[in-house]
């Protein structure tokens, strides 16, 4: 006579990891587990594999994942760490230009205003005192102080 083989039984996917972890664990053999589950050990082999196979590539940061082996949360951060680089960039341009222009404006006033000039000497001061702080800068092509 023949033996038949027994068609597999289905076990959840949340019954093969408690199957496995119990094998992992040393709890059952892969004989005792499929015995009680009704499988083969080779099934639970398989299962085993799948399960080790699986957990590697989630520790694996350097294997690209639709992800990009980042979480959702690294991900955010890496993004608000960018934009805070930038700011951070445009803060320290304007820091400059600001200790320029005042310089430049010290500078300008103690060289040319006198007690008898007129505004408009200290206005011309400041816009060349502007137009210098934007050339050192190199924030706009250099123009002629008027």
């Amino acid at each position: 006579m023949s033996r038949q083989q027994k068609p597999s039984r289905q076990v959840s996917v949340d019954e093969q990891i408690q199957v496995v972890l119990a094998v992992l664990k040393g709890e059952l053999s892969l004989a005792e587990a499929a015995r009680r589950h009704g499988v083969s050990s080779a099934t639970v082999g398989n299962w085993r594999d799948r399960f080790v196979d699986a957990g590697k590539a989630g520790m694996d940061r350097s294997r690209p994942g639709p992800d990009g082996g980042q979480s959702q949360t690294e991900r955010r951060l890496r993004r608000e760490c960018e934009q805070l680089k930038l700011a951070l960039a445009e803060a320290t341009v304007q820091l400059r230009i600001c200790a320029v222009i005042d310089y430049a404006t010290k500078y300008c006033l103690a060289a040319t205003v006198t007690p008898t000039s007129r505004g408009q000497d200290a206005l011309g001061c400041l816009r060349r005192a502007v137009v210098e702080a934007e050339r050192v800068i190199g924030e706009a092509p250099a123009r002629s102080p008027s």
